[in-house]
């Protein structure tokens, strides 16, 4: 007797609110450095994602999620997510929050603090919005 094994799908993501007064490229650097070694860098500032909150990010390079940086000096949210486009129906959504929110708060640096986020482009709320 034969088995198919059929692959899982799986969305993950993780929304944070960090509380700094660095500027939002010193924080991508701090973030980039801390979080991914370095290997990731956030840029497109100059896209003006976000209308006028200023906004940096980068796409696919970890595990062909999205890393998205917004806000103001002083509260910023940190996005990790799989781009909506590529979302896909029944997959298993795996919340990385509490994971980012621990090793953020464990940086040494006591000017930067993270906590839990409540986002707005929930994937789960997505999916009934579209219902």
């Amino acid at each position: 007797m034969s088995s198919v094994i059929k692959p899982s799908l799986y969305d993950f993501f993780a929304y944070l609110d960090i509380t700094t007064d660095y500027e939002i490229e010193e924080l991508g650097d701090i973030l980039s450095k801390e979080l991914f070694d370095g290997k990731y860098n956030f840029g497109g500032k100059e896209e003006y994602l976000r209308d006028e909150v200023p906004a940096i990010y980068f796409n696919d390079a970890f595990l062909g999620l999205t890393v998205f940086l917004e806000g103001y000096p002083g509260l910023y949210n940190f996005k990790i997510s799989t781009p909506y486009e590529s979302s896909r129906e029944n997959a298993t959504l795996i919340d990385l929050s509490n994971d980012f929110l621990i090793r953020i708060n464990a940086l040494n640096n006591p000017d930067i603090r993270a906590s839990l986020g409540d986002d707005e482009d929930d994937p789960e709320e997505n999916e009934e919005m579209e219902d």
